[in-house]
């Protein structure tokens, strides 16, 4: 029996060790993920790295209080959607846009992963 809880607890972790970094998109995951939505030209995909790298750094640099760490966070992730949005075309910010209010949804857990 002992053995069978150990086994259980076991497989709890690592599922979740895996469920969450699901959730970790790295620089280059996330930069993917807008060339191939937004279909962002060269020039494009240079600056919208500069702004995701710039973004990481601040957030790799937050407190660990979550207070004063979620406004934070608020205020990178609204600095980094308005300077990739000032680089997008209409049609690009359209469909930033519809990202952006999907990934609202999913943190809300209202909609599934991604819908293209």
């Amino acid at each position: 029996m002992l053995r069978f809880l150990l086994l259980i607890t076991a497989f709890l972790f690592v599922s979740l060790q895996v469920s969450n970094a699901q959730f970790r998109m790295t620089t280059q995951d996330r930069l993917k993920r807008l060339q191939e939505r937004l279909n962002l030209s060269k020039e494009q995909s240079v600056k919208v790295e500069s702004i995701l790298k710039k973004s990481e750094s601040k957030f790799n640099a937050l407190p660990e209080d979550r207070s004063e760490r979620w406004e934070k966070m608020k205020g990178i992730m609204d600095e980094e959607n308005k300077g990739i949005e000032k680089i997008l075309n209409k049609t690009q910010k359209v469909e930033y846009n519809k990202m952006l209010e999907e990934r609202k949804n999913r943190m809300q857990g209202n909609i599934p992963r991604e819908s293209k």
